[in-house]
């Protein structure tokens, strides 16, 4: 009859009811047997709720360390000791540690870590979060601001779901997580990238340098470069002066970045502590003030680097699917781009962000600027016409004067000839 359960999936449930109730406690059991007595005699006081450390700063660092959690983790393993190796269970209790702050003993607590994760300590210590602590910054990270010490799950940081960069960068994340990277793929042999698949995970580099994030993008679209000849004009020059996310983000506001870097080397100049790099009077850079920029920076061996790219961190991330990126050559070329209204110039702060000046669009049409923007000219492109003229009269030039050249030669020879032949011809 319809709706009447029978006999044997009811059997079938009590089976699979009486199973579980057997597999259940084996694996609590199992897991909590990671603990030893030494530790449960820890987590008898620690797992205590409300314990805290009154600390110097008159702040309070909680103690507590759920012991149901704490066996659940990838530390569970190791004893207490092999991480608080200054304590002695024997005298632990009369024994009285000053702490000054919550952060400090965080800070502290990395060369603890770097014993076990040597290799993972190295690489944090290259990276713009190490760059951070070292310049003083409260809220540089370190590796208990995002790995829980006693609770942290092996894998957790490589699922979005648990990823720890949100709890910091979390308008970021927003705007990543309707991106299409933050998407399984639509046959299902893809999931979704966690962050740390384009910034690593322990040496994140500065997201601004000089090639941006083109580098993180063909680190997986191998061939890309390739794919894009086969229909952009000047592939390559694109690939060095556009950012991926500039077309790849096609909602996303553009700007210009004139990047200040050595004319040499090509690496990016850094702005000097207490010392302006720019001295104009205005709300904004002008072609003057550039001009003079670039003749007195790095003894007059800088050079700007232009970029297109978008506007805001949380933009980068939003890449939309390939069909939807930016295939129209009007859009940035054409006489009133959005794209060139916004004009910005940058040098490498202390810690290696940059810092942006608002710069005047006119920079990118002033013939004070020739000088500065050489490095990235493209005809009908910087908005500088003087310089599609003199480009125009170059080419006019150095196709007219050969020309020029070999018809006047023509006509010299042809005269010769004509001379000679008159001068043989009898009277």
């Amino acid at each position: 009859m319809r709706g009447e359960i029978s006999p044997v999936v009811r059997r079938l449930a009590l089976v699979a009811v009486v199973v579980l109730a057997c597999i259940l406690p084996v694996c609590r059991t199992a897991a909590q047997a990671q603990v030893s007595d030494a530790d449960k005699r820890c987590l008898g006081c620690h797992s205590r709720p409300g314990l805290f450390k009154r600390l110097e700063s008159s702040d309070h660092m909680s103690m507590v360390v759920p012991a149901d959690v704490f066996a659940k983790s990838a530390h569970a393993a190791n004893a207490c000791t092999d991480c608080h190796t200054d304590v002695n269970a024997n005298t632990h209790l009369q024994t009285r540690k000053s702490i000054k702050s919550t952060r400090d003993y965080s800070i502290v607590q990395v060369q603890v870590c770097q014993k076990c994760h040597e290799k993972e300590s190295g690489a944090w210590q290259h990276s713009i979060h190490a760059a951070l602590v070292d310049a003083g910054n409260a809220d540089g990270p370190v590796c208990t601001s995002c790995h829980a010490a006693h609770a942290e799950i092996k894998g957790a940081p490589d699922l979005l779901e648990t990823v720890p960069c949100k709890s910091c960068h979390d308008t970021i994340f927003a705007a990543y997580a309707g991106s299409v990277h933050a998407q399984p793929s639509a046959d299902g042999k893809t999931a979704p990238l966690p962050c740390s698949a384009c910034h690593n995970a322990h040496d994140v580099s500065v997201a601004s340098s000089p090639a941006g994030p083109k580098n993180a993008c063909i680190a997986c679209h191998d061939g890309v470069l390739q794919t894009h000849q086969a229909w952009l004009p000047d592939a390559a020059l694109h690939f060095e002066v556009v950012s991926c996310p500039a077309c790849h983000v096609p909602a996303a506001p553009r700007r210009v970045d004139l990047q200040l870097v050595d004319s040499g080397a090509r690496t990016r100049l850094a702005e000097k502590a207490g010392v302006p790099t720019f001295q104009t009077p205005g709300p904004s850079v002008d072609a003057i003030a550039l001009y003079n920029l670039l003749r007195q920076s790095d003894n007059g061996h800088a050079a700007l680097r232009g970029r297109l790219e978008v506007g805001t961190a949380e933009q980068i991330h939003q890449l939309a699917p390939k069909s939807q990126a930016i295939h129209d050559c009007h859009t940035c070329h054409s006489p009133d781009a959005d794209a060139f209204r916004s004009v910005t110039v940058s040098v490498a702060g202390p810690d290696g962000l940059p810092i942006r000046y608002a710069t005047d669009q006119d920079v990118l049409r002033s013939v004070m600027s020739i000088g500065s923007i050489g490095g990235f000219y493209a005809i009908g492109a910087t908005r500088i016409g003087l310089l599609d003229v003199l480009l125009i009269l170059a080419v006019l030039v150095g196709i007219g004067v050969p020309a020029a050249h070999l018809l006047l030669g023509a006509v010299v020879k042809r005269h010769l000839r004509a001379r000679d032949a008159a001068r043989r011809r009898p009277e």
